[in-house]
């Protein structure tokens, strides 16, 4: 501690912080040494007003010269400007020194300090000793401190007199932000004047940089910051928390949190011991604090630390080394024995059992149970024993993993509803009809149901409802891996006589918001719902207002479906009895449902000489009026509405209709569903509101489908309905319909006109023809039903085909067609028809994880038979009909015609060779087939439920020689535990033989997945047609045909791998086009072709937009054809070199991330620029430039292309596949 801060505490503690805090004190405290930067005079742009105290800022900064400009400026910016920015340069050897010195040189208010490195509290205790103010904060300096924050902060300080403010965090990264889960337990509300003891949730909140301290609190309670460790910020807050300081808690958030996305950060390393064990000395030292505190803030501590901190480490124990594994395992040991047992009951289910397993069990069991719970998404098998909700977990093998009984029990609160509403409707009485599901997950169960309506302003509720159970599916996609959730479904009726019963004690034409809620009830314990989804796909999602009742009475819905349900009752004050819309001609007949019931009376009161009025406005401009004439009971006007007053950029325009009296004030008019449509069958037509209120609808371009019919064969769709299209605007008045999906867009096969009738009738075929020449069933996506439009104007160039009201009343729909699971839905606010496509799966016993599971029990079975003359072919799970099972299987039904030979394919329409059958992946028959066949024959692996019996006989083909790391070998960051624990097992347990190209490659893959049992390094069998000639050229004539390429045109096959490292912000593998394939293809001219492979990982990325010299040939089934067809193959590290050299045709290798690849990402098995069969370049540039030129081939990579060729691929002759079902005879022969 420095002498000028020794003297400015003891003064503090004489009650003369005014004297500290003073400008000639504060200009003393600054005074600048050798390592102190000092400030500058000439900046005009701080304008820094000493409104309050002084708070210091102390900025630790080391190497975040990317960073540390953002978090100045948040910080400089701030509107409490009397801050000292105290930035402590912890020896950087990037350019943050030279930074920090000019933001010094620019702001008063900045100083900065250059240190040799020490750490992060050694650099944070540099700043205490360099502060001489009442208050102090910290910020890490790639953080950002948002506006507003610290003047909260202070105030909040100066009107509760409390110690410590602390704000609530938000994070972030280059895509995203998001706030911490804990935020809402720490910051539910604001606290003033509270102790950390009273309310344990504050120990979340761990750091000290989202927190404001008064200095003599933190001088007195905590002192200097921990140094030379990590979570140094926990034992601080610690003692901050235990102690007697008063906390005021804040909900805003005072503080954003980087996450960085390389990972560099101090604390996003898990994996590393030198890491854990600074956390686990860390947890004992502040255990030694919190065991001053009362036992709720002790047991809190105990749950938070097993259940939350040491989790991260225990998901990583696989992916660490034993001694990681040993030293985590005893702290927990310990740290669990002292644990009250309330406290691991307060663990959540799943993070209570690892963190028994890690204390208690082997690694080998823990990792299985983390295999388990990533495979099954954390899943638990619920049940309740004498009412109380329990837990177990079971893994396939039905091997329960162990617990102690005491601590299966299930509290309450971690059990949480899963309730959506899926369907409504309204009776002509004005009774509503909710449908929907509701169970709590994990735990399928018989529950009850009540409903209310409850109303927030008064916390009263409203009304109490009926609601039922029916029986029901419940959406596959729900169920989990021990539960269907079938039947968990409800039906909740709001009669009419509550809706009129509210609506009588109403005030005014429409009552607040009501929430509907819904109970669930299971013995003793029960749990509401407040917050009703509505799944907005179906009739439920966006609902019209509901019929009205004999006494005038309605209700709507408000809101966002997906938030929750609002209702509002609503008392129209007119209705119309009827209300009809001829060609522009509209006739409206009204009764009054005001407490006056003659209309001539006035709607709101008694006006003898009143006149009323219908009126057609647009936003509030008037175009046309009425006077309404009164007749027998009835108010009756008729008026012209108006065609040429529209917004040609919508696809409908919307008018507006009231009744409005000779003061202007007006009334909208309330209507049933019945007396509107979406018909697009006139140019205007009768519409309603949300809140079932009259307008008038001016379709300009736009379709409804009123009907959709599926071909029993499930090849077509047929979409029916009506349609507009004004010749005004659109530049045909004949209209074009489509499909659009996320990747392709479907065009009809036939489609029916009728202008009179404005009727189209569209047939679309679910099929498409392949490049390979068959058709096969459109791939799993999401498509809309567009009017395709004319562009060149103001409107866009397609609009959503909207649901007839009767269609949309039957959906969501699902129906099961041979080819595809179709579900029909409606979107949007504007009920938009939507197909969703999928894998030709039943609902009932197929789809889902809970089918999948009980499907793969066969398996398990001890009394399943094996067919001995039955050969089951699967490459990459149903993918493909090719690679090397394609080939073994045309030599196996050559020598062995009368085996019975069934081919894995994800779709029916997949043609497979003469004479097999196709079985769909993840069918029951495929179940049945993988179980019984005698002969497996893979290219990959099957799913990890699958189980090999002793007499079945497993060929694993593999699907490729490997250049990148795979298996064992791959880092462990870059493979997911759950597929390295299939692999791992399937090669050690199932695998009988395995295929390989050459000695090399069996070695190599032998180690790569611990297989001890027998390799062939015959070659590769997919192979075969490339090395013979004859065959080569057949092939190459063929697949050229097929893709519609000239005999003479060059063709280049770019076929990069994927990458572990790229990814989307949705998530999937990035495409890779380092070639830049758009570009290449523009440089190398017409006469020059590119087909564009992209990885099978990669599929799902955004799709790439192609020019015409680009063919997108990543989802081509068959590799061979693709080579056979190409000239050049251009490539990276993706194992097609190794198959390509048996052409004898050039490679070049387009490598940018070369490095970072080999020594960080997969590594290589060889060194790759020195071996690789052909040039090797860094750039799209100098890739284009070779492959212009004749130097693809030069004498170097010539010498080299036959030594890798002799070396990966010297069995390649065309007769590895004879060779290989040579060694097989035997079994055929059983």
């Amino acid at each position: 501690m420095s002498t000028r801060t020794a003297i400015a505490r003891n003064l503090r503690k004489l009650g003369l912080s005014a004297i500290v805090d003073s400008s000639a004190v504060r200009s003393l405290a600054r005074a600048p040494q050798r390592s102190v930067k000092p400030a500058s005079d000439t900046d005009a742009g701080d304008n820094v007003a000493d409104v309050g105290p002084l708070l210091t800022v102390v900025v630790p900064a080391y190497n975040v010269e990317q960073y540390l400009s953002q978090c100045l400026d948040s910080i400089l910016s701030q509107s409490y400007t009397n801050l000292d920015v105290l930035i402590v340069n912890d020896g950087s050897t990037d350019g943050t020194a030279s930074l920090c010195d000019q933001y010094a040189s620019k702001h008063k208010r900045v100083r900065v300090i250059h240190k040799t490195n020490a750490g992060l509290g050694a650099a944070r205790n540099t700043g205490l000793s360099y502060s001489s103010s009442e208050f102090i904060t910290f910020v890490d300096s790639d953080d950002v401190v948002p506006p507003g924050a610290y003047e909260r902060a202070m105030n909040s300080l100066s009107n509760s007199g409390s110690d410590v403010c602390i704000a609530a965090v938000s994070r972030f990264d280059s895509r995203n932000k998001w706030k911490p889960f804990w935020v809402d337990l720490a910051h539910d509300e604001d606290r003033y004047g509270i102790s950390g003891s009273e309310f344990p949730p504050i120990m979340w909140d761990v750091f000290a940089w989202n927190k404001v301290y008064r200095r003599d609190t933190w001088d007195r309670l905590v002192g200097n910051f921990p140094e030379g460790t990590l979570y140094e910020d926990q034992e601080c807050t610690a003692k901050l928390f235990v102690g007697d300081a008063k906390l005021d808690v804040l909900r805003a958030v005072g503080y954003n949190w980087r996450l960085r996305d390389d990972n560099t950060s101090i604390t996003q390393q898990k994996t590393s011991i030198d890491d854990l064990r600074q956390r686990l000395d860390v947890a004992l030292s502040v255990l030694q604090i919190v065991d001053q505190s009362n036992e709720d803030y002790r047991g809190y501590w105990f749950t938070k630390t097993l259940g939350e901190d040491l989790y991260y480490y225990i998901r990583e124990v696989p992916r660490a080394s034993d001694e990681f594994h040993e030293l985590l395992s005893t702290n927990m040991l310990e740290l669990w024995k002292q644990a009250p047992e309330s406290s691991l009951k307060g663990i959540e289910p799943t993070r209570r059992i690892l963190a028994y397993t890690a204390a208690h069990c082997s690694r080998s069991e823990l990792v299985r149970l983390l295999v388990h719970l990533e495979r099954t998404q954390n899943a638990y098998q619920g049940f309740l024993d004498n009412g109380h909700p329990v837990f177990r977990i079971l893994d396939f093998d039905q091997t329960e993993f162990q617990l102690p009984e005491s601590l299966r029990e299930v509290a309450t609160d971690f059990l949480k509803p899963r309730l959506e509403i899926t369907s409504y409707l309204s009776d002509t009485d004005g009774d509503v009809t909710l449908r929907g599901y509701g169970f709590i997950p994990n735990y399928d169960i018989d529950y009850g149901y009540s409903a209310d309506l409850f109303d927030g302003t008064t916390d009263s509720i409203v009304a109490t409802l009926v609601i039922g159970t029916e029986s029901g599916a419940v959406p596959p996609q729900l169920s989990d891996t021990y539960h269907s959730y079938s039947d968990r479904r409800f039906v909740l009726r709001i009669p009419h006589s509550i809706i009129d019963d509210v609506a009588n004690q109403m005030n005014s034409t429409q009552s607040g918001n009501l929430q509907l809620r819904i109970h669930l009830h299971v013995g003793r314990h029960s749990w509401t719902v407040d917050r009703v989804r509505r799944d907005i796909h179906s009739s439920a999602g966006y609902p019209g207002a509901s019929h009205i009742t004999k006494r005038g009475s309605r209700v709507a819905f408000y809101g966002d479906p997906r938030q929750g349900t609002d209702i509002i009752v609503l008392r129209p004050r007119l209705f119309a009895s009827a209300i009809v819309l001829d060609r522009k001609q509209l006739r409206v007949d009204l009764k009054s449902f005001s407490a006056q019931s003659s209309f001539r009376h006035g709607v709101d009161g008694f006006y003898p000489d009143s006149k009323f009025y219908l009126t057609v406005s647009k936003v509030e401009r008037e175009l046309a009026r009425s006077e309404f004439t009164y007749r027998d009971g009835v108010a009756s006007a008729t008026l012209v509405v108006p065609e040429n007053q529209f917004d040609e950029s919508k696809s409908v325009d919307r008018l507006h209709l009231h009744v409005v009296d000779q003061t202007g004030k007006r009334w909208a008019i309330a209507i049933d569903r019945e007396q509107a449509t979406r018909d697009r069958d006139s140019n205007l037509a009768v519409a309603t509101t949300g809140y079932g209120y009259a307008v008038i609808d001016r379709p300009i371009q736009a379709a409804t489908a009123s009907s959709l019919s599926l071909s029993p064969s499930g090849r077509t769709m047929i979409a029916a309905g009506t349609y507009v299209l004004d010749p005004t605007v659109a530049r045909t008045v004949t209209p074009t319909f489509a499909l659009v999906g996320s990747s392709r867009v479907v065009h009809p096969i036939r489609t029916e006109i009728s202008h009179s009738e404005r009727t189209f009738k569209a047939e679309f075929p679910l099929t498409l023809l392949n490049t390979d020449g068959y058709d096969s069933p459109l791939e799993p996506d999401r498509y809309i039903l567009q009017l395709l439009l004319a562009s060149g104007k103001a409107h866009p160039a397609a609009a959503w085909v909207t649901t007839s009201y009767k269609l949309e009343d039957g959906l969501p729909e699902h129906r099961l067609t041979p080819l595809h699971s179709v579900t029909l839905s409606a979107v949007g606010t504007s009920r938009s028809l939507r197909i969703d496509l999928s894998e030709p799966l039943s609902a009932r016993t197929e789809a889902g994880k809970f089918n999948q599971t009980a499907n793969a029990t066969v398996f398990l079975s001890p009394t399943r038979t094996i067919s001995p003359s039955t050969i089951l072919f699967e490459s990459f799970a149903g993918a493909a009909v090719a690679d090397s099972p394609l080939a073994l299987d045309r030599e196996i039904a050559l020598k062995y015609p009368d085996a019975v030979r069934l081919w894995t394919v994800k779709h029916p329409l997949t043609p497979v060779p003469s004479g097999a059958e196709p079985v769909v992946f993840g069918s029951q028959k495929w179940y049945d087939a993988v179980s019984s066949a005698k002969i497996l024959i893979n290219n990959n692996n099957f799913p990890h439920f699958f189980r090999k019996r002793s007499d079945q006989f497993y060929v694993q083909t593999w699907h490729g020689t490997p250049l990148k790391r795979i298996g064992n070998h791959v880092p462990p960051k870059s493979l997911s535990l759950s597929y390295r624990d299939l692999m791992t097992k399937e090669a050690e347990r199932y695998w009988d033989l395995m295929i390989a190209q050459s000695p090399w490659a069996a070695e190599t893959l032998r180690d790569a997945f611990n297989f001890e049992g027998h390799v062939l390094d015959l070659g590769y069998p997919r192979n075969d047609v490339l090395a013979n000639p004859d065959q080569l050229d057949v092939l190459r004539h063929e697949a050229r045909l097929r893709l519609g390429l000239n005999p003479d045109q060059r063709v280049i096959l770019y076929a990069p791998t994927w990458r572990d490292n790229l990814k989307e912000r949705s998530g999937h593998y990035s495409s890779v086009d380092f070639l830049n394939v758009n570009k290449a293809a523009q440089s190398l001219g017409t006469d020059t072709i590119i087909l564009y492979r992209g990885h099978s990982n990669s599929l799902s990325a955004t799709p790439k937009k192609f020019n015409r010299q680009v063919i997108d040939v990543s989802r081509y089934p068959d590799i061979n054809f693709l080579i056979a067809a190409s000239d050049t193959l251009v490539t990276d590290y993706s194992s097609i070199m190794f198959d390509y050299v048996v052409t004898g045709k050039p490679i070049v290798f387009v490598c940018p991330d070369l490095e970072e690849y080999r020594d960080s990402v997969r590594g290589f098995y060889f060194e790759f620029e020195a071996t690789a069969p052909g040039p090797v370049v860094k750039s799209s540039k100098a890739a284009i430039d070779l492959l212009k030129s004749a130097r693809v081939f030069s004498v170097d990579t010539t010498e080299r292309y036959l030594k890798f060729r002799e070396l990966y691929a010297g069995h390649d002759d065309g007769y590895s596949s004879t060779r290989v079902v040579q060694e097989l005879a035997q079994l055929f022969q059983n």
